[in-house]
């Protein structure tokens, strides 16, 4: 019988890219020094930076035989990082009724092929994979007919914005300073920092995923609560709908927060509930803050 061997160190284009998911998924090792490629010292650097806190974190890559894989805690996204920096994103939506296993509605893969590197600065190649053909001669699909992209929705192609956004930036200069002040706001380095790397990368990640926009479904809920947003623009006066009640709604499985900036999805109900208490107690605090501090757990109380 064969064994999986498990890898034990990364290559640089691996550790690359999967410490930029990580980074943008508030994992702990996210965090570690450039060049850290051995996962023994990935596992104590993270636990020497956890020494005495108080929240846990991912402390190092979870290892396929070669592969770094990850699932985020709803089930909705997984990712895959080969040795050559290629990477897998794949969104799935929960099984219902009837149905025995969450169903892949969106496959997306960005190609890399050079281990020793990985370099989003010259633009990444990304392969959309869909069900039915779009143009054969285009290298930039790839038929995968299981895919069930006709259940695909708004709100799973938005799930690819965050870690298109973290491979994009992967080597861009990381923002070291204080993100906000005291009443919440963004200080002017970082809001700098965001118009300079974060806000180009997230309309270049738009612009990659175009397709899956024109074939996802619109998200009813998050329609409404757009509006919502919307009204309170032009009616500062219905801007309590946004604040009233617990702050978070649970639509289907998916879990939002709801706040001055829309509605974001979260992974839990405790992180939701957390993010929510953020807001009231803190009117001026971004929403994307409030959700950020929930998923570290900053200031938690049960």
């Amino acid at each position: 019988m064969t064994q999986s061997i498990i890898t034990t160190t990364l290559t640089p284009a691996q550790f690359a890219a999967a410490r930029a998911l990580a980074s943008a998924h508030f994992h702990l090792w996210g965090g570690v020094p450039e060049g850290t490629y051995d996962l023994d010292a990935i596992r104590a650097w993270s636990e020497s930076e956890n020494a005495g806190d108080s929240f846990p974190g991912i402390e190092a890559p979870e290892m396929d035989g070669s592969n770094i894989v990850h699932t985020t805690g709803t089930g909705r996204l997984t990712w895959t990082v080969e040795r050559d920096g290629d990477v897998t994103l794949q969104i799935f939506r929960p099984a219902q009724a009837g149905e025995n296993a969450p169903l892949e509605v969106a496959r997306v893969q960005v190609i890399n092929d050079n281990p020793a590197q990985f370099e989003p600065e010259m633009g990444l190649e990304v392969v959309i994979h869909t069900s039915s053909v779009v143009d054969p001669r285009d290298p930039s699909f790839s038929i995968h007919p299981d895919l069930r992209d006709d259940l695909l929705f708004e709100r799973h192609v938005k799930a690819l914005v965050r870690p298109l956004v973290a491979l994009i930036t992967a080597n861009a200069p990381r923002f070291s300073g204080e993100r906000y002040d005291a009443q919440g706001e963004a200080t002017p380095e970082y809001q700098a920092y965001r118009e300079e790397i974060i806000q180009p990368a997230i309309e270049n990640a738009n612009i990659y995923l175009q397709h899956l926009y024109e074939k996802a479904l619109p998200d009813p809920s998050l329609q409404v609560l757009s509006e919502w947003y919307l009204d309170t623009r032009y009616y500062p006066e219905n801007a309590h709908i946004l604040r009233e009640e617990k702050g978070y709604v649970l639509v289907g499985e998916q879990y939002y927060v709801i706040g001055y900036g829309g509605a974001f999805p979260v992974e839990s109900e405790r992180v939701a509930v957390h993010a929510a208490l953020l807001l009231k107690r803190s009117l001026s605090m971004p929403l994307i803050e409030a959700v950020r501090q929930a998923i570290l757990g900053h200031g938690y109380r049960p």
